[in-house]
């Protein structure tokens, strides 16, 4: 009896296997911003569906390469308000599951996190970004007098620990100071401020696991990104066209000139090797460059005097993007390796698809 049974389980086996190869996986969907609501969209027929809505008197805060978490599972996102004379201004960390919409929410609270704010006083929570392991969600929190002059409160600079669930201060920030920028690495997170001055040199800061300060750098009109280099990561300064004029060690604080023809560009968090690369050449007309997995195979060159927005899908095989004309909307497009182009149904305000990273990429003349 035991050698039918395996004799029917081997016949049957072709079947299975054909089976699962006539449904292959679906390709993660892509994030979306539309109208005010967060909703994914299906990267190939482009139907959406709701992940996060808000109230007229509320708003979802405009997405960031960190909303996404490095293994592209989740999804975190702010919502703020209201704010009237009868009600305190709210703003509400959430985390999402992106497979199935479940939504848990994180907002800080404990310890110092409790203290009430004033009926005057509003709250926010800005730039949430999940640190490059997936274990912390760090944020920014700050309060707002509403009256004239009134005074500033320290901005906390704080993360959620996902494992236990509780929120930590990393340190407390001048509150006259303008929060730039925050982007994670291998070896903690990055921070970009700029003090109160006329010369646009920001402070460039690498915070360790341990909340302490590695190293803190001044880098005059910097790149908006941490790049990724092969020993550490380091901050860069550009030349008028978009190349690297020199790069500073995040965590060594060391100095050095680059190459000429070496640009910031974005790659798959997950499969940098083989991912596309978005290289931004600044002229007269802003022009992205979407090159393969080096400068021999450039894809194609899109050239837009408005807003274009773009994400990589997780293998960075594709390139989900919006290009806008005069709306405030624009359809989903979508390139492939070859450089060809479809056109998905849903229109959107931003997008993002997979993890990103930023890098130094060789794109000659």
């Amino acid at each position: 009896m035991r050698k039918i049974f395996v004799l029917i389980a081997i016949l049957m086996l072709p079947l299975m296997v054909t089976k699962a190869q006539n449904n292959p996986a679906q390709p993660a969907p892509i994030i979306a911003m539309a109208d005010g609501q967060l909703y994914k969209v299906s990267a190939v027929d482009g139907s959406a569906t709701l992940l996060a809505d808000a109230k007229s008197d509320e708003s979802i805060t405009p997405l960031r390469v960190g909303s996404i978490s490095p293994d592209n599972k989740y999804l975190v996102y702010v919502k703020q308000g209201p704010f009237t004379a009868d009600s305190s201004y709210k703003s509400d960390l959430y985390r999402v599951t992106i497979a199935d919409g479940t939504t848990k929410l994180i907002t800080p609270k404990g310890g110092i996190f409790d203290v009430p704010v004033q009926p005057d006083e509003q709250l926010s929570l800005d730039m949430p970004t999940w640190s490059s392991d997936g274990q912390r969600i760090y944020y920014f929190r700050s309060i707002y007098g509403t009256k004239p002059n009134a005074p500033r409160k320290p901005i906390l600079f704080a993360y959620y620990d996902v494992a236990i669930g509780k929120h930590d201060l990393v340190t407390r920030i001048d509150p006259q100071d303008s929060i730039l920028n925050m982007d994670s690495v291998k070896d903690g997170i990055t921070t970009q401020w700029q003090v109160p001055s006329g010369a646009y040199s920001p402070f460039m800061t690498l915070f360790g696991p341990d909340n302490q300060i590695v190293n803190q750098s001044q880098v005059n009109v910097p790149y908006e990104h941490t790049l990724r280099g092969d020993d550490e990561a380091y901050f860069v300064q550009l030349k008028d066209l978009g190349q690297i004029d020199f790069k500073v060690g995040a965590m060594s604080g060391v100095q050095d000139t680059m190459d000429d023809g070496y640009y910031p560009a974005a790659e798959s968090l997950n499969n940098s090797e083989k991912s596309m690369h978005v290289v931004s050449v600044q002229s007269d007309t802003n022009i992205f460059d979407i090159y393969g997995a080096d400068y021999h195979k450039l894809i194609t060159s899109i050239a837009n005097n408005t807003s274009f927005v773009y994400g990589l899908s997780p293998d960075g095989q594709q390139m989900a993007y919006l290009l806008f004309g005069d709306d405030l909307q624009a359809p989903i497009r979508i390139l492939d390796m070859k450089g060809k182009v479809r056109e998905l149904k849903f229109k959107a305000e931003q997008i993002l698809w997979g993890a990103m990273d930023f890098v130094p990429f060789y794109a000659p003349g």
